[in-house]
């Protein structure tokens, strides 16, 4: 489809849309009010959506933009009539202006070439059409129709389900509605409208509305049931309906809930959206929904007068149906489109954290996903522990809605959460999987599992946590163990953790009551589920907390079996290391860089650089250049060597430079397999998944490419398969 749009700001908007479908051609726009030049800043940037991260924009001449290569044709002509849209081969205008809202004046589109035209607002004799109410009732040779406004968008889909289900006698409707370019800034003359003259971003300013009535004119069964207002308030974007109904059918609240849900889930999928998070208007920037029910917000007085509440993005959410057609459904899960998963789901073995979140999106917008599923392995929160379980993972108050086709209120329906990867290990045959593994070194608390299976590593029987002190820590690691250790060998463990705190007795109590707090919850809840009996005391776990003085170490320490307090000197620590499982949680830790002093001959793996792939570039951090090879082969005494911070990285890939190729096995490894660890710095990493390395929050924000500009990413990849 071909298509010509007003470069207003709706036509901005649906200009993005249309260049991020594979079906839609964006070939002409027309402003006769501003430069080529103006045009590309003004799509470029914008305040509430932010930067345009797609391809690249610029002018090629006064009547030519390119989008990437893509040439797009300027017009600057204010007579409809005389805008030459065939010389484009514009099929399909987009009427944007405000102005031309009527048949007659659309219909001057027609004569300059185009064949139909899409009224981006109410219009009073085009006919009106919301997607997912009356859309199937379009007619070929209807050559000019109105997509209705923002708020009948929202309100139709909502009141179609409550009138099929249980029938509406009289409704009212509020819509509390952002600020449009129709208001003032300041105070000035508005003769239609005396309050709507007032500054808007002041005050809140009751407005008239027709997009209640509008709904009579899709639906006709409510024509002239329902009637509304509007009160203006001083937001950018994102509004929300207040719809009041008196049902025929009597029903509980609970009732109505689910009836919209199955709807949401059902033939309304994409358009009609389902919420019971304690959300807020900006968690709804950049959905590409109509109307989003909020199950919290509405209540209802009896079962036969309630008031339903939903939100929508009264910008983004209303331009997405002008491309409806041609991209089949709005972002959502790929079992709602009329599409085949031909590959089985990549796996991501995550922790998360406010960093992850970002990098999830910008994951899922990439050609590598494609159409699968996402299993996302939580090793922190679960549904068993945490009511809260992936409310942190949607919404990110400093993090913003991308501008991506997925977004975070969108991911429940993308991502299939995983509360263990253990578990779905028991549940599936391994054999199915082809993970691409997106570690997160630098909060990796809980991916024991994943390291394990990349390095096929045995049960470890010690395993030591430097820099650590983290309950959250040591239970994700003991939920492993406990549903994968023989009970023998699990009652055999021992887990350490050293803390470098300044409050040893106050960190070490804290952490001590939340593990042993975990273990008794876990041991109770999961003993059914796993089969399992008979485990014996709790995984002696010792926890030292240290602090340095005068080259010594006060352990203020504490175990499952009773108190000790000891004083030795800080090298026989690291003396005394246990060697199954290493890593530290922390970002700094000064006692992981003296360990790495003392025992990088031993525990450490080697470099090695295949002849076939040159190093990649050098960088400069702490104050040293080093040359990052682009494999590390797991070596030494230790099953494995997880660190979990950048800082630490740089300094193992310093002390692992001109080391020997040689491979060395541990005798607790079950099944020894050489393991290669990618190094790939922040550009490489982000394109060798496909990641969008321009894509950046609203507010600018980055963490790839802000936070970690010169880090480097290690990807654990196994050289041939289990044994």
């Amino acid at each position: 489809m071909r298509v010509l749009i007003g470069f207003g700001r709706i036509g901005r908007l649906v200009a993005r849309v249309a260049l991020q479908s594979d079906d839609v051609e964006l070939v002409a726009v027309n402003d006769p009010f501003i430069t080529t030049d103006y045009m590309t800043y003004m799509f470029k940037y914008d305040t509430v959506h932010g930067s345009w991260k797609h391809h690249e924009i610029k002018v090629k001449d006064s009547k030519t933009l390119l989008f990437g290569e893509k040439e797009v044709t300027v017009f600057g002509i204010r007579n409809p009539e005389e805008i030459p849209w065939g010389e484009t081969g514009a099929e399909y205008v987009v009427e944007s202006t405000g102005v031309f809202t009527d048949k007659d004046k659309a219909a001057a589109h027609l004569k300059g070439g185009a064949k139909k035209v899409i009224i981006s607002a109410p219009s009073k004799d085009a006919p009106m059409f919301v997607v997912g109410v009356n859309e199937n009732e379009y007619k070929s040779d209807i050559n000019i129709v109105s997509n209705a406004s923002c708020t009948t968008n929202c309100l139709a889909p909502l009141a179609k389900v409550i009138n099929d289900r249980f029938g509406i006698v009289e409704g009212l409707m509020t819509t509390v509605h952002s600020i449009t370019a129709t208001q003032k800034t300041v105070d000035g003359p508005s003769s239609k409208d005396w309050r709507g003259g007032r500054a808007a971003s002041f005050n809140i300013i009751p407005s008239s509305t027709g997009a209640a009535k509008a709904v009579g004119k899709v639906l006709p069964s409510l024509n002239g049931k329902l009637t509304g207002m509007s009160f203006r308030v001083p937001t950018v974007d994102v509004s929300v309906v207040d719809l009041t109904v008196r049902i025929e059918k009597a029903a509980t609240y609970a009732e109505i809930k689910a009836a919209i849900k199955e709807e949401s889930e059902g033939k309304l999928k994409g358009i009609l959206g389902y919420v019971e998070e304690d959300l807020v208007s900006t968690d709804f920037l950049g959905d590409s929904r109509s109307s989003i029910f909020d199950a919290k917000a509405g209540i209802a007085l009896n079962d036969n007068f309630v008031k339903i509440v939903s939100w929508y993005d009264n910008e983004w959410g209303y331009s997405f149906p002008f491309c409806w057609q041609h991209t089949c459904n709005r972002p959502g899960p790929p079992h709602s489109q009329d599409k085949v998963i031909r590959l089985l789901p990549p796996s991501l073995a995550v922790v998360y954290k406010r960093h992850f979140r970002w990098h999830l999106h910008c994951f899922l917008s990439t050609d590598i996903v494609g159409d699968k599923p996402i299993l996302v392995r939580d090793f922190i929160r679960s549904a068993l522990y945490d009511p809260n379980h992936g409310y942190f993972s949607k919404m990110s108050g400093s993090v913003g809605q991308l501008e991506s086709s997925i977004r975070f209120n969108q991911l429940q329906g993308r991502v299939a959460y995983l509360q263990r990867l253990s578990n779905l290990y028991k549940q599936h045959d391994i054999s199915w999987f082809t993970p691409v593994e997106l570690f997160k070194p630098w909060y990796a608390f809980g991916i024991a599992e994943a390291i394990m299976r990349t390095a096929n590593l045995s049960i470890p029987l010690k395993i030591y946590e430097i820099g650590g002190g983290s309950g959250t820590c040591a239970k994700c690691i003991m939920d492993y163990m406990m549903l994968n250790a023989p009970a023998k060998v699990y009652n055999n463990m021992t887990y350490v953790s050293v803390e470098i705190s300044q409050s040893l007795a106050k960190k070490q109590l804290q952490t001590v009551g939340e593990v042993q707090s975990h273990l008794s919850k876990f041991r109770v809840e999961r003993r059914d589920a796993t089969d399992r009996s008979g485990w014996g005391p709790m995984w002696p776990t010792l926890f030292l907390s240290c602090l340095k003085l005068d080259n010594h170490v006060d352990y203020a320490s504490k175990t499952t079996h009773g108190n000790q307090v000891q004083r030795i000197p800080h090298t026989e620590v690291l003396d005394n290391l246990p060697h199954d499982l290493v890593y530290s949680p922390n970002q700094v830790s000064p006692w992981m860089e003296v360990w790495l002093e003392k025992v990088k001959d031993s525990y450490l793996p080697e470099v090695s650089i295949p002849g076939d792939r040159a190093p990649l570039v050098s960088t400069k951090k702490h104050g040293r250049t080093t040359d990052h090879g682009n494999y590390l082969d797991a070596k030494g005494d230790a099953d494995i060597f997880f660190p979990t911070d950048f800082w630490l990285l740089e300094r193992i890939d310093h002390y692992c430079s001109g080391w020997s190729n040689e491979q060395k096995t541990s005798s607790s490894l079950k099944s020894v397999k050489k393991r290669r660890t990618i190094i790939l710095d922040t550009a490489s990493f982000m394109d060798e998944f496909g990641l969008p390395s321009k894509t950046r929050t609203r507010d600018g924000y980055n963490p790839l490419l802000d936070d970690f500009k010169n880090t480097k990413f290690y990807l654990s990849v196994p050289t041939h398969n289990i044994t």
